[in-house]
């Protein structure tokens, strides 16, 4: 699994806990879209 594509996740994460940005629901739409890119891109087809 490739874990540079989590960056997003981190970078929300932190600058809610440091910064105290608010999370928005575009930032959840944008990591929702992230996770199901990474879903498809690693999995495995059936042989």
């Amino acid at each position: 699994m490739n874990l540079i594509y989590t960056q997003p996740f981190f970078t929300m994460l932190f600058s809610y806990i440091i910064l105290s940005e608010r999370i928005t629901w575009m930032a959840i739409a944008g990591a929702l879209l992230i996770s199901i890119g990474m879903f498809f891109a690693e999995r495995q087809e059936a042989a």
